[in-house]
């Protein structure tokens, strides 16, 4: 249990130099040099595919120095960052290894403070990526009953799941929903009617069937779903680029996560499908077509049932609902309350980060059973391997303890 680890971590730690946990072999000053060349490595390999994708996207504009200059500039950034990042936790632990609860945090605190550094668009999916896996520490290590039986039950988990998504998709129907989803869709406006949206989304003439603009989405998505499963292979293997290119696609293939593909896939092909035909053939409101259509197309969750598409669920639920709620206010003439101009004018993604970037860090190498592969593959990449290899230094210390 986490209670009892962090009383016998005390323990050991007592007698203990930070040469002796956390640099074996080498003096502060050394594993203080190491930690810069780890913080630039870290960030190059971590960062690369993040700026590159988009960069991929755009090979109609790669004759614009915009294009490259804007791509060197976001990379640079958020290289800077990732090494202040790195040397600040790993150097300042040295300070703070015998004070569990900032053994990490606070080091990873400080080097969070540049965070800035990095380009908004990738600072908000960041920071939200950090918050949902200290979401997800908190659900897997929760000993309530309620919470337990939850997370045994796969039909519960995807109803919950369901609403979820209801929710985000309605956002974007009102165009509340401003992050990233699974399931999106782009809204068009009939003429000389502002309050009337197009029927199936982008479905615009009558003689174009459902079946058809099914085909015609799932095309779109299957690009989207390809690469994005694909991606989430490439951590870790970032070296076979330079290394070995040749294996690169052979190591993707069989890491491919065919669940996540078929996740998405169904996620919009069932909503898709269903949210035209509705709009077609029945009498309720677009809002009401929206609400079945997305609501149904949970099911797909039974595909990828994970952690982290629950929690990133859950926060884009949050976001969009408050998205809505605003969007009420406006819309009626009204002020917003006083507790929402706070809320707009506080960098809420920027404290998200603050608060939970050295606590990930610090659970991945105290609790690694509560936390899932995927965020250890993330942290390892980030950090060069240095969290792995003190997450060992933590093991084999343990078990010269015991």
């Amino acid at each position: 249990m986490p209670g009892t680890f962090s009383k016998s971590f005390k323990i050991l730690i007592a007698d203990k130099t930070c040469s002796d946990l956390v640099h074996p072999g080498l003096t502060c000053m050394e594993a203080m040099k190491l930690n810069l060349v780890d913080g630039i490595i870290g960030g190059l390999k971590f960062y690369l595919p993040i700026f590159l994708i988009p960069l991929f996207m755009k090979i109609k504009d790669w004759k614009k120095v915009k294009t490259w200059k804007d791509f060197l500039k976001g990379y640079g950034r958020s290289c800077l960052f990732a090494l202040c990042l790195n040397f600040c936790s790993f150097t300042g632990i040295c300070f703070t290894y015998k004070w569990l609860p900032l053994f990490l945090t606070l080091p990873a605190g400080i080097g969070s403070l540049f965070f800035c550094f990095v380009p908004p668009k990738v600072r908000k999916a960041e920071g939200q990526g950090m918050f949902n896996m200290y979401v997800e520490f908190l659900i897997r290590r929760s000993r309530s009953k309620l919470i337990a039986s939850i997370r045994q039950s796969k039909v519960v988990v995807t109803l919950l799941f369901s609403i979820l998504n209801t929710c985000i998709v309605y956002g974007y129907l009102r165009k509340a929903s401003i992050n990233f989803w699974f399931t999106s869709f782009r809204i068009t406006k009939q003429e000389n009617d502002d309050k009337t949206l197009a029927k199936g989304c982008k479905l615009i003439h009558d003689e174009i069937t459902c079946f058809d603009y099914l085909k015609q989405e799932l095309k779109q998505t299957a690009k989207f779903a390809f690469a994005l499963a694909a991606i989430k292979a490439i951590p870790g293997r970032i070296s076979m680029l330079y290394k070995q290119p040749l294996e690169m696609p052979k190591r993707l293939l069989t890491k491919f996560d065919y669940e996540m593909f078929m996740f998405i896939m169904s996620l919009n092909g069932i909503f898709k499908y269903l949210f035209c035909l509705l709009n077609r053939k029945s009498r309720f409101s677009i809002e009401t077509n929206c609400i079945v259509s997305s609501l149904i197309s949970g099911v797909g969750f039974l595909f990828y049932p994970q952690y982290i598409v629950f929690t990133m669920a859950m926060t884009n639920a949050v976001e969009s609902i408050y998205h809505c709620i605003e969007q009420s206010f406006k819309s009626r003439g009204k002020e917003l309350p006083l507790v929402m101009k706070l809320i707009n004018k506080f960098p809420l993604v920027y404290f998200m980060f603050l608060f939970t970037a050295g606590l990930d860090i610090q659970l991945r190498i105290l609790y690694p059973s509560l936390v899932n592969k995927y965020t250890h593959k993330i942290l390892s990449v980030l950090t060069n391997g240095k969290g792995d290899e003190l997450a060992k230094n933590v093991i084999k210390l343990m078990i010269g303890f015991e």
